[in-house]
């Protein structure tokens, strides 16, 4: 599917989306997908990349566990004459073996920076060990025992042809005969039954402690819990920072994020870091600041809804790079959904995801090291 969105300036997005990642691999494999994303950036050879610069334009790729995304943002006149060729590169894998060795290297460091990151990394075991999920960056035996032809096999299997391609232009339609996949997000994911041992401990040589609540998994009223998080946690002013840190000053950030796990299955996750000594009496602050919900009041409700609604239009401004929306399900997309939240509506999503004792709650060095 080509999905042609008009920009509201001369700035330019063109985005190639796969489908299904994480969710495709398995013992053996963990990791082959982003691999696979690291591989095809090599397809762009020197020149290709120098003509990028030269245009000012920018590229890049990510993999979540979701998708694999490239892209090109600059001008829309520049964008325009290389949108075709970007394609291009993207429908073979040709990489010689001297290149995938680079580029297993690239990965293992870049799996190595992260675990070198006390919060990351401990969210990243807590999803190896409740959800038996290595994530989108995989699992550093699985890497260094892939080979080339397991790429390409993978490659040929799932990424041969993109699920969608989304092109933000003002004057610029993108126009083709590409075929596409039809493979889809579409699964559900659970808590494992069996707790998974396999975990990368950080090598933490300061006094401090990471902090991450993990709700049950989140099957339906995503866009609300977007909303509440907003509320709990945007801003000096929000309750969370309110009481941890302005009030207290037990951490420098709290946050409320939820991961989209797949089109049917998100997770909810509070995070932080403190000192040591201070664990105790930040969970203690934490609990009760999600236990005492007088700050749902109507007023607060109307107050964060305005607020949402002005970020939207600024990044409706700039959509040619915040194309997010574009990619998940439009019962994820808060732009899509904001005018559809009632207060009732929020007040119930929060009785049902928010209680306190529903929370799976864990301490990096208690739990892993």
């Amino acid at each position: 599917m080509i999905l042609n969105i008009a920009s509201q300036t001369e700035l330019s997005g063109f985005y190639i989306v796969y489908n299904r990642t994480s969710i495709n691999e398995k013992s053996g494999i963990y990791g082959i997908s982003h691999l696979v994303e690291h591989l095809l950036s090599t397809n762009l050879d020197d020149i290709l990349i120098e003509d990028f610069q030269n245009n000012g334009i920018s590229w890049n790729a990510y993999t979540s566990p979701t998708n694999i995304v490239f892209y090109l943002t600059g001008l829309d006149k520049h964008v325009s004459k290389f949108k075709e060729k970007y394609l291009n590169k993207l429908l073979y894998l040709d990489t010689t073996q001297e290149e995938f060795n680079i580029e297993k290297k690239s990965l293992l460091a870049e799996y190595t920076g992260i675990f070198n990151m006390q919060n990351p990394s401990h969210l990243l075991n807590l999803y190896r060990k409740l959800l038996n999920t290595y994530n989108s960056i995989g699992r550093k035996q699985d890497i260094l025992n892939i080979k080339l032809e397991d790429c390409i096999e993978y490659y040929n299997m799932y990424y041969s042809k993109p699920s969608q391609i989304i092109n933000v232009s003002k004057d610029n339609p993108f126009v083709s005969d590409i075929e596409f996949n039809n493979f889809k997000n579409d699964y559900r994911i659970s808590y494992s039954k069996t707790i998974n041992k396999d975990v990368e401990p950080y090598k933490n040589l300061l006094s401090k402690s990471s902090i991450i609540y993990l709700s049950p998994i989140i099957e339906d009223n995503w866009d609300t819990v977007f909303f509440i998080n907003y509320l709990l946690s945007n801003g000096i002013g929000s309750p969370l920072y309110k009481n941890i840190r302005k009030k207290n000053g037990l951490a420098y950030y709290i946050r409320c994020t939820i991961d989209r796990l797949s089109d049917y299955s998100g997770l909810n996750i509070i995070s932080t870091e403190t000192d040591d000594d201070r664990v105790d009496a930040l969970i203690e602050k934490l609990n009760e600041t999600l236990m005492d919900t007088h700050f749902l009041t109507r007023n607060k409700f109307d107050q964060v809804k305005n607020s949402i609604l002005n970020k939207i239009n600024t990044v409706e401004i700039n959509r040619y790079s915040n194309v997010e929306t574009y990619i998940k399900p439009k019962t994820w997309a808060i732009e899509e959904q904001i005018y559809n939240i009632t207060y009732e509506n929020v007040m119930e999503t929060y009785q049902k995801y928010y209680k306190v004792e529903n929370f799976y709650k864990s301490v990096d060095k208690k739990e892993f090291i």
